[in-house]
C-alpha cells in the first residue's frame, strides 16, 4: 500500500523543533548559535574525518548512502524543491572545509544553491537485470571520493526503472552526516514533499542551531576541563586494550584501501522475542543481550577473554541537538571481561555494567580518546578498536511519501571502514544483522561461518541463558562432522601388527642381498646387517638386557649406530640415541635419567661416557663369538621401541618413549607416500639424537631400500647437493634449515632426486617450479611419533606452506581453551590422537598426565597428545600458526614474526632472515630483523626497511636490520632466537640534520611537538605527535619548503632522515588551489 506522512512523523517534527526553541538542553546551559561572520571550527568527529581525508586522499572510504524504492506516480520537481529546502534549512549540507592563516582548519558555510537531482535511466532487459544494474550504478556513485575542500559534500539522483518506479540515492561523506542523520532527513523529506505537493508551507519551524554551532560548544567545553573525570574514567578503562584477534584469511596489507564486501544474516522473530524476555529478566536491554553475544562469538572465535569492540550511538542527547543533520554519533568502546567461562546470564550482566559505565562518560569523543591513548599511528589498522556494533529499533520508521510506496533499496557499497562493522536492526520483531567487512582480510565463507555462529550462538543463549559462554554452540553438527573427517586418516592398508625388528627380519630374508646401508665406501648387505645385529643383540642379552630395557646408542652417523638400534631392538630393549657431538655434561644427564647403565658404541667414543656406564661395541671384536641367526625374543607393537631426549621447560631434557606400533605405521605409511622399495636410496643426514633420524633409517630398511649415511654434518649446500646427486639419493629428508638452503641452490633438470620430506620448523619457502624434485612439508612433535600431519608444497602457491592432512591412522582435532572444536578458519591448539601418540614422559607421571590426555572424540581408552601448537583448518588442510606459548607481543599488537621474516627473505639478495623483540634496559620492546645475504654482499639495510614499510603495518617493520654470516640454529636445526644479537641501542637524538632540507623538517616538527630539538633519527610519534600536530607539520612544510606534501607521508616515514630521503626529494611542487582561505 502506498505510505502516507503519519500524524505521529508530523508530531515528532514539531516536537523536535518547539522543544530546541523553548526548553534548556538537559545536562548544563543550553548550545547557542555562534556568531555568523566567525569562523567555526571542526568538531573533534569531523577534525578526525579531515585528517583521514588528508591521509587517505581520493577516498572513497568515508561516504555513507541511504536509498529508497519509490513505487508510484513521482513529482520530481517537488522533490527536487524539498531537497532544496532540506539543504537551506541545513547549513552542514552547505559547508566546506578549509585551512586559515593559522594552520587551523574551519567550517566554510557557502549560500543556498540550486540541489541538482539528475534523472538517470536504468538500462536492461526485464525487472531483474535492471534491479541488478540500478545496484551496480549505486555502488559506482557512492565510491566517487569527495573533496571536503569543494562542494557539494552530498548527492541525491534518482535512477528511473521504469515509468513509476524509482531509486532515490542520496549520499554524504560522514563529515556532514550520520545515520541517524537519514531519519531526520526522511522525517523532513516526507513533510516538505507532501505540503509542496498540495501547495503548503511547511510546518518544521526554524532549526534552534546549527551544526557549527555544536563544534564550538564542544570545543569550549573541553577546553574548560568539563570532560576531564570523563577522559580519566578512559584511560583507566582502556589501558592496555588489544584489538580483537580474529582469524584473518590474508595478511592485512601496509596500508587499509577500505575495500568491503557486505553480508547479511537475520535472527527469527522467534529467537528474538526469548532474546527481548532474556533481557526484561535480566533488567537490560535488547541490544545489551546482543553484545553479550557478540562479546562471547568474539572471544570463542579469537581465543581472547578480554574483547572489546565500538558500539556507535548517537550523540543526540541534547534536545537541539534532535533535529539536526550532522555528524553527532560517537564510538563508545564496549571492554568485556569474559575470563573464567561465565554463564550466558552472567556475561549478560558483565555487558550491562560496561554499557552503563560507558554512557555515563559518554561526552569525550572517541577522536579523543584515540588522540591520546594511541599516539603511535598505524596505517593499516584502524585504531583502538576493530570490531564496530551498532543498533537500531526502526519499528514503525522510514520515508513515507503521498502516493508512494516506499521500500528500502539494499546494495553493497563495497565499503569497510573497520575490520568488521556490524549494524543490529530490529524491525518488527526481528534482527537483521548486516555486516560490512574488510575484503583484504577476509574472505566470504569465512564470514558467513562467523555470523551464521553468531546467530546459532544467539539461538542457544535464549533457549538456555545459564550455558557457560564455552558451551554455546558455534559449530553445527554437520561442521563438527566435516572437522572430525579433515583431522582423521584410516590407513587404507593396515599396518602389519608386529615389532620394527621382526619387519626388518621379514624383509632381510627377501632381499638378503640388497645394500642396506652405504657409508663412503663401506656397504652392509641386508644379510649383513641383519647377522651383525643378532650377534650384538645376543652381547646385550647377555649384560641382562631384556624388555623395557633403555640403552644407549652412542656411535654417531654410522654403520654401527645402525646396527647397534636394530640390536637393542632384537635384545628386547628400547634404544637411547646420542650424539657424540653434544657435550659429554648433557650425554651423562640423558644416561642418568633414562637410568640407562649400558650403552652401545663405536670406535674411540666409549671414553667419553661416565665411567659406571658399561660399554658394549658395535663392530665384529666383541660380538664376533656369538651366532647370526635371529633371537627368539617376544615384543609386541606396544613395546617401547626407543626414548629420544627433548628440551624440556624446566631446563631439563626429558625422555619421550614411543613404542613399535608408532615407528610401524609412520614407516608404512612413507613407505606408501614415498614409493619406498628396493632399489630405492634414501639417505641420513641428521642429528642421531634427533628424532628425525627415525625416519631416515626404519621406512627405508622395512622396505628394501639403501641409506646413504653422510657423515659430515658440515656441508655446505652446494656440497651436499652434489653428495645427494652422486650417491643417487632417490628420496630425502631434512630439517627445513638444510631443506630451505638446497631450495635456494640451482638444480640439473634431472636428478635421482624425486621428493623431499622437510619439517621440524616452520617452511617459509616454496620450491621454484624449475626444482626437480616433489617437496614434502611434514609436522609432528617428538610425542607423536615424528609426524603427525603432512602435505604437498604446491611450487605456484601463495603463503606459507600449509602442514597438510593427518598421517595414516592419526586423528587431529583444533580445540579452543575448553576443549571444544573451534571453526575452520580458528586459531586453536592442535591436539593428536591415534597411532603415533607416545607412551609419554620417561620418569615424569605429572608432564605425562598434563600432556597426555583421554581423547575426547575418540573410542573409549584412547589418548591424544596436547601439542602446545597453535594452527587452524583451511579447506581441509592445517595450517600452522605458531606456539601457544610463545605469543610474541609489541606495543599491544601480535606480531607474526613469520610474515616479517617472510618479506625479507623475498627481498633480492637475502638468503635466510629472521625476526625477534628486544627488551631494553628501560622496559622498552623494539622489533629487530636478521639477514643473511646470498653472495656475502653487504645488505642495504635502508633498502630492506623500504620494502618492509611497502608490505607491512608500520608496527611490523623492524627498527633496525642487523646483517649475520650465519644464522645461528639449535642441534635440530631450528633458528636458534636466543643466540640472535642485540644490536647497539639506538641514539635517542641521533645526529643533528646534515642539509637544509633535514633542517627545515627537524625544525618544524620540533615546533609542532614543543621540543628544542629533533635528531634526524628520532620517531614524531614516539616524541608525543599524533594527527592533528601530523597535519599542522605537513601544512607548515608545504609552505616553507614549496614541495607537495600530505600528511601519510610522516607517518610512512616518521624519522627526519626517511622523510626527506623517501618523501622530499620524490615530491613536486605545491598546488596551491584550495590551499588556505
Amino acid at each position: 500500500m502506498p505510505s502516507e506522512l503519519t500524524p505521529s512523523t508530523l508530531d515528532r517534527l514539531k516536537r523536535r523543533a518547539a522543544r530546541g526553541r523553548t526548553r534548556p538542553a538537559s545536562g548544563g546551559e543550553a548550545i547557542r548559535p555562534r556568531p555568523r561572520a566567525a569562523d567555526a571550527p571542526l568538531s573533534f568527529a569531523q577534525q578526525r574525518l579531515w585528517f583521514l581525508h588528508e591521509l587517505y586522499p581520493d577516498n572513497f572510504a568515508h561516504n555513507i548512502a541511504d536509498a529508497y524504492r519509490l513505487r508510484g506516480p513521482l513529482n520530481e520537481i517537488c522533490l527536487r524543491a524539498s531537497l532544496d529546502a532540506i539543504a537551506r534549512r541545513h547549513d552542514v549540507l552547505r559547508t566546506t572545509f578549509a585551512t586559515n592563516a593559522q594552520d587551523e582548519v574551519v567550517q566554510v558555510v557557502h549560500e543556498p544553491q540550486p540541489c541538482p537531482l539528475p534523472v538517470t535511466e536504468v538500462p536492461g532487459v526485464g525487472p531483474a537485470e535492471r534491479l541488478a544494474t540500478a545496484r551496480q550504478m549505486a555502488r559506482e556513485r557512492v565510491r566517487r571520493p569527495f573533496d571536503l575542500r569543494r562542494l557539494p559534500l552530498w548527492h541525491a539522483e534518482l535512477l528511473r526503472l521504469g515509468a513509476d518506479d524509482h531509486v532515490l540515492l542520496l549520499w554524504f561523506h560522514h563529515a556532514i552526516a550520520d545515520r541517524w542523520s537519514f531519519g531526520v532527513l526522511a522525517d523532513e523529506l516526507c513533510a516538505i514533499y507532501r505540503a509542496t505537493l498540495a501547495g503548503e508551507v511547511p510546518a518544521l519551524g526554524a532549526l534552534p542551531i546549527q551544526y557549527a554551532d555544536f563544534a564550538v560548544w564542544e570545543r569550549q567545553r573541553f577546553d574548560r576541563g568539563a570532560l576531564d573525570p570523563h577522559l580519566h574514567y578512559w584511560r583507566r578503562q582502556l589501558a592496555g586494550v588489544e584489538p580483537v584477534a580474529l582469524p584473518f584469511d590474508h595478511m592485512r596489507p601496509a596500508v587499509r584501501t577500505f575495500e568491503g564486501r557486505q553480508f547479511c544474516v537475520h535472527v527469527p522473530p522467534a529467537v528474538v522475542r526469548r532474546l527481548t524476555e532474556t533481557a526484561r529478566r535480566h533488567n537490560a536491554t535488547l541490544f545489551t543481550v546482543l553484545a553479550a553475544g557478540m562479546a562471547a562469538l568474539l572471544s570463542r572465535y579469537s581465543g581472547q577473554e578480554d574483547v572489546a569492540f565500538g558500539a556507535a550511538v548517537s550523540n543526540r542527547t541534547r534536545l537541539e541537538l534532535e533535529p539536526l543533520v550532522g555528524l553527532l554519533v560517537n564510538m563508545l568502546v564496549l571492554r568485556t571481561d569474559v575470563s573464567g567461562n561465565p554463564s550466558f546470564s552472567d556475561l549478560i550482566r558483565r555487558v550491562r555494567e560496561t554499557i552503563m559505565q560507558a554512557h555515563e562518560h559518554r561526552d569525550v569523543p572517541f577522536e579523543k580518546l584515540v588522540e591520546i591513548l594511541v599516539p603511535e599511528r598505524d596505517l593499516s589498522r584502524p585504531p583502538l578498536v576493530n570490531i564496530g556494533l551498532t543498533f537500531f529499533n526502526l519499528s514503525g520508521r522510514g520515508l513515507a511519501m503521498p502516493g508512494i510506496a516506499v521500500d528500502p533499496f539494499q546494495f553493497d557499497a563495497g565499503i569497510a571502514q573497520l575490520d568488521i562493522d556490524v549494524a543490529l536492526t530490529e524491525r518488527d520483531e526481528q534482527v537483521t544483522v548486516d555486516v560490512s567487512y574488510a575484503a583484504d582480510l577476509f574472505d566470504p565463507a569465512t564470514i558467513e561461518r562467523l555470523f551464521t555462529s553468531y546467530s546459532r550462538l544467539l539461538e542457544a543463549a535464549a533457549d538456555d541463558p545459564s550455558l557457560s559462554v564455552a558451551a554455546l554452540p558455534v559449530v553445527d553438527d554437520e561442521h563438527a562432522r566435516e572437522l572430525l573427517a579433515w583431522g582423521d586418516a584410516p590407513a587404507p592398508e593396515a599396518p602389519p601388527l608386529r615389532p620394527i625388528h621382526e619387519l626388518f627380519e621379514q624383509q632381510a630374508a627377501a632381499t638378503p642381498h640388497e645394500v642396506a646401508v652405504s657409508c663412503d665406501e663401506r656397504q652392509l648387505t641386508y644379510a649383513e646387517l641383519n647377522s651383525r645385529a643378532n650377534r650384538v643383540a645376543r652381547c646385550l642379552r647377555d649384560a641382562g638386557i631384556g624388555p623395557e630395557s633403555v640403552v644407549g646408542v652412542y656411535a654417531g652417523r654410522s654403520p654401527e649406530a645402525i646396527v647397534a638400534c636394530l640390536a637393542v631392538l632384537k635384545a628386547g630393549g628400547a634404544y637411547l640415541p646420542l650424539d657424540p657431538e653434544y657435550p659429554p655434561e648433557r650425554v651423562a644427564r640423558i644416561l642418568a635419567d633414562a637410568r640407562a647403565s649400558i650403552a652401545v658404541v663405536s670406535g674411540d667414543v666409549a671414553g667419553r661416557l661416565p665411567a659406571h656406564v658399561q660399554t658394549i661395541s658395535a663392530g665384529d671384536e666383541e660380538a664376533g663369538a656369538h651366532g647370526g641367526d635371529d633371537l627368539a625374543v617376544s615384543s609386541a607393537p606396544g613395546s617401547l621401541a626407543y626414548v629420544v631426549y627433548t628440551s624440556g621447560s624446566t631446563g631439563e631434557p626429558k625422555g619421550v618413549m614411543v613404542e613399535h606400533g608408532g615407528v610401524v605405521n609412520l614407516c608404512w605409511w612413507m613407505k606408501h607416500r614415498a614409493g619406498l622399495r628396493p632399489g630405492e636410496v634414501t639417505c641420513w643426514f641428521g642429528s642421531p639424537a634427533f628424532d628425525i633420524s627415525v625416519m631416515e633409517i626404519w621406512p627405508s630398511l622395512l622396505a628394501g631400500a639403501r641409506i646413504d649415511i653422510i657423515r659430515d654434518s658440515r656441508l655446505a649446500p652446494h656440497e651436499l647437493q652434489r653428495r645427494l646427486i652422486e650417491r643417487g639419493v632417490t628420496v630425502a629428508v631434512f630439517a627445513v634449515a638444510v631443506a630451505e638452503e638446497l631450495l635456494a641452490l640451482d638444480w640439473p633438470a634431472a636428478v635421482p632426486l624425486r621428493i623431499v620430506f622437510t619439517g621440524a620448523d616452520r617452511l617459509r619457502r616454496r620450491p621454484r617450479p624449475a626444482i626437480p624434485f616433489e617437496l614434502v612439508n611434514n609436522y609432528g612433535p617428538t610425542e607423536t611419533t615424528v609426524l603427525a600431519s603432512s602435505g604437498r608444497v604446491d611450487p605456484h602457491g601463495s603463503g606459507f606452506p600449509r602442514i597438510g592432512t593427518p598421517l595414516w591412522n592419526t586423528r587431529l582435532y583444533v580445540l579452543d581453551a575448553h576443549r571444544q572444536l573451534v571453526p575452520e578458519g580458528v586459531t586453536g591448539e592442535l591436539y593428536v590422537a591415534g597411532a603415533g601418540v607416545a607412551r609419554g614422559y620417561l620418569g615424569r607421571p605429572d608432564e605425562t598426565a598434563e600432556r597426555f590426555i583421554d581423547d575426547p572424540y575418540g573410542p573409549p581408552g584412547a589418548r591424544c597428545y596436547r601439542t602446545g601448537d597453535l594452527v587452524r583448518w583451511r579447506n581441509g588442510e592445517l595450517e600452522f600458526v605458531g606456539r601457544s606459548d610463545d605469543q610474541v607481543k609489541l606495543r599491544g599488537y601480535r606480531v607474526e614474526l613469520a610474515e616479517i621474516e617472510s618479506v625479507l627473505r623475498r627481498q633480492p639478495g637475502i638468503r635466510d632472515a629472521a625476526a625477534r623483540v628486544v627488551q631494553e634496559e628501560d622496559g622498552r620492546a623494539r622489533l629487530v630483523g636478521y639477514v643473511v645475504t646470498a653472495d656475502r654482499a653487504p645488505a642495504d639495510a635502508a633498502a630492506l626497511l623500504h620494502a618492509l614499510h611497502q608490505e607491512l603495518p608500520a608496527f611490523m617493520v623492524p627498527s633496525a636490520i642487523v646483517e649475520l654470516a650465519e644464522m645461528p640454529l639449535t642441534t635440530t636445526g631450528k633458528i636458534d632466537r636466543a643466540r640472535l644479537p642485540v644490536p647497539d641501542e639506538p641514539q635517542i637524538h641521533g645526529p643533528e640534520p646534515r642539509d637544509r632540507a633535514e633542517a627545515v623538517v627537524a625544525d618544524v616538527w620540533a615546533r609542532a611537538l614543543g621540543v628544542s630539538r629533533i635528531g634526524v633519527h628520532d620517531d614524531f610519534f614516539e616524541l608525543g605527535g599524533h594527527s592533528l600536530l601530523a597535519m599542522q607539520a605537513a601544512s607548515q612544510l608545504r609552505r616553507e619548503l614549496g614541495v607537495d606534501i600530505d600528511v601519510r607521508s610522516i607517518f610512512e616515514y616518521p624519522t627526519v632522515e626517511a622523510f626527506v630521503s623517501n618523501v622530499v626529494a620524490a615530491s613536486r611542487p605545491v598546488s596551491k588551489e584550495g590551499a588556505s582561505l
